[in-house]
């Protein structure tokens, strides 16, 4: 789809709404990458419910998920195993919505398709747009009741996230009061630390050593892939006289928003703003959005204008750019060019967040010019692509302190890891032995035991505990032991620890009474809206019809 719009049409605000739940947004760029499913034996690719998977059925999950990549995918190549899951996904939903009786009207599908495709002038239903996307944009073989079918699905989809989420969201408060239970339980710990800087000098930098680590690791060496781009920008600083000559009633506006807001307007330093410093604000505001709205109507008009010009296949790449370059002299706009620059750093000359980057990166050779224009702090932006510095692998003596550093680590984390393991299985024979505790084994062999603060799995930071472990594993390794268990030798960065549980003290009821009903409360919201829930269930499903098998 997104080589139709630069080629055929300015879907401008075309939402491409299937992300929610979506397992992957790739589109397929040539071959076939089903060829996977095909020439087998149907009942070989598994049972849903014990019944096998009909032929029927899985073309019908191949199709959906091809126009799904093709159609709505953003141009990269995607690996052979998420098209698997995606085809084993589509098997599933399709089962289970005919299981639950989720049937999508076709109204429902109508309305999708008036959201998806509206000309961003005039944000209604453009019939002219859907009708080129049906005819140039659908890949070959597949009509315009196969891509209803698709949304149908996508529809369903949302009901049955919509279904799980409610019943995931009947948490009891007998749960709730448990979960705090655990939350607020605290626990009494100790530590052996095994700490990087305590085996430095056992690190030597040999020649033959650093080489051979650089040529295992060259691909760390190349250089980013760089680009240099045209672009065309409107700036909504350049529409601020021609919006406060269009807005003939500014004033009027002004005086209602005054009288609404002006018991909410607040100074930076929370102080509520006076009525002079009230009345600004607000028409600054007014004239700040009037002015990106019309940045916003120009830079759509230009795109229009030079999208049919574009869209002839007698075109190189410099004369895509000539047409961007010659059609913004003509509208008295000044078309300026950067430097080389990679996908994430600062663009010298241009006044763009990092949205600039990642539009240049998803531009082509072949269709270099973007076609629909770019929305980057208060400016709107048309880019065309000019040229693409390849990645390159630096030579050694470029890097050779980075190697330095990279293998000074790598060696200090296989040191203390052996040194943190060996200790552990002579610890362990000690302990069973019944000759030793964890603190004197730790004595006898010149460790330090470092006494942990009470913790709670709620604990953010500790007063007065340095360490170079990380709170998160402390955490995580205390709170999966038992009372009196010691952990095995646990790497944290290129540090490492042995950690034993001394004891748990129970919260007290008063404290779980207090916050259990936080709790319920924060449970159903993230079971209402973080889609988790429906993830995990599929998950479940898959792994129930033994699709989630490596091929």
């Amino acid at each position: 789809m997104l080589q139709f719009i630069r080629k055929h049409q300015v879907l401008g605000g075309l939402l491409l709404f299937l992300v929610i739940a979506s397992f992957v947004i790739f589109m397929i760029p040539g071959g076939d990458p089903f060829s996977a499913f095909s020439g087998g034996n149907v009942t070989g690719i598994g049972k849903i419910d014990g019944k096998p998977v009909r032929e029927e059925e899985l073309f019908q999950a191949q199709k959906m998920a091809d126009l799904y990549f093709r159609v709505f995918g953003s141009g990269q190549d995607i690996p052979q195993d998420m098209v698997t899951r995606e085809v084993y996904s589509r098997l599933i939903l399709a089962r289970r919505m005919d299981q639950m009786k989720i049937e999508v009207p076709t109204e429902s599908v109508v309305e999708r398709i008036k959201i998806l495709f509206k000309d961003p002038t005039t944000q209604k239903f453009s019939k002219q747009f859907y009708n080129n996307f049906i005819q140039n944009a659908l890949p070959r073989g597949l009509s315009e009741q196969d891509f209803s079918n698709l949304l149908k699905q996508e529809l369903g989809r949302e009901q049955l996230m919509r279904s799980l989420s409610l019943a995931d969201s009947m948490v009891t408060p007998m749960e709730a009061k448990e979960l705090t239970r655990r939350e607020e339980r605290r626990v009494k710990a100790n530590m052996v630390v095994f700490s990087s800087t305590n085996y430095a000098d056992q690190v030597q930098l040999n020649p033959e050593d650093l080489l051979q680590y650089y040529t295992n690791n060259m691909a760390s060496y190349r250089t980013r892939e760089r680009r240099s781009v045209i672009f065309v920008e409107f700036p909504a600083t350049n529409y601020v006289d021609k919006a406060a000559s269009s807005l003939t009633n500014l004033q009027q506006i002004v005086d209602a928003q005054y009288n609404f807001r002006k018991d909410t307007l607040k100074n930076p330093d929370g102080s509520l703003m006076d009525e002079a410093g009230a009345r600004e604000s607000i028409r600054s505001e007014i004239l700040e959005e009037a002015s990106k709205s019309l940045a916003r109507k120009e830079a759509w008009e230009f795109t229009g204008d030079i999208s049919p010009q574009l869209s002839s296949t007698n075109l190189t790449h410099s004369g895509k750019l000539d047409v961007l370059r010659s059609q913004a002299l003509v509208r008295g706009l000044n078309p300026l060019s950067t430097d080389l620059f990679d996908q994430f750093g600062a663009i010298n000359g241009v006044n763009a967040g990092p949205e600039f980057n990642s539009a240049a990166f998803r531009l082509s050779l072949a269709d270099p010019v973007s076609m629909e224009p770019l929305e980057s702090g208060n400016s709107y932006f048309l880019l065309g692509l000019d040229r693409i510095e390849a990645p390159v692998v630096q030579p050694f003596e470029e890097v050779k302190l980075r190697v330095e550093s990279g293998y000074k680590r790598e060696k200090l984390t296989e040191i203390v890891k052996n040194a943190g393991e060996e200790y552990y299985m002579s610890l362990t024979n000690s302990l069973a032995d019944g000759t030793t505790s964890f603190e004197d084994y730790a004595a006898q062999n010149q460790y330090e035991v470092i006494d942990i603060p009470e913790l709670t799995l709620k604990t953010g930071s500790l007063s007065n505990f340095n360490s170079v472990i990380s709170l998160t594993s402390i955490k995580n390794t205390a709170f999966g032991l038992g009372a009196g268990e010691v952990s095995r030798f646990v790497s944290s960065g290129q540090n490492g620890f042995i950690l034993k549980v001394q004891d748990y003290i129970p919260a007290e009821e008063s404290i779980i009474n207090e916050n259990y009903t936080n709790s319920l409360a924060t449970i159903r919201s993230q079971m209402r809206t973080g889609g988790g829930s429906f993830n995990d269930w599929m998950q479940k499903q898959l792994s129930e019809a033994g699709f989630g098998a490596s091929e």
